[in-house]
């Protein structure tokens, strides 16, 4: 079952968003897209920075997490996020998303 995941990080000082990308680079999100991954997005927020994921399943995100996220948090010194996790029900892509 899919599940979606809100992160938020209370952020150091200094550029959180120059931090989430270093974060994305050192884990090659771009170049490999993690299996499992549905959706993301990550945003500047009133307390740093909020994430937000869509996993196939949480297999997929922990999975990620242990191979990635993790290894990069402490390389990153990040701080631990607050998690709110939910099993999706539904989710609807725009046409033009359909795709990707």
């Amino acid at each position: 079952m899919a599940i979606g995941l809100i992160m938020e990080f209370d952020a150091p000082e200094g550029d959180v968003m120059a931090l989430y990308d270093q974060a994305n680079i050192d884990m090659r999100t771009h170049e490999d897209h993690p299996e499992g991954l549905i959706f993301h997005w990550g945003a500047k927020s009133p307390k740093g920075l909020r994430v937000v994921d869509v996993w196939e399943s949480k297999a997929h995100f922990d999975r990620f997490f242990r191979e990635r996220l993790g290894p990069t948090s402490v390389k990153l010194n990040l701080p631990r996020p607050t998690v709110e996790e939910y099993e999706i029900h539904a989710i609807l892509k725009a046409p033009s998303l359909a795709n990707t």
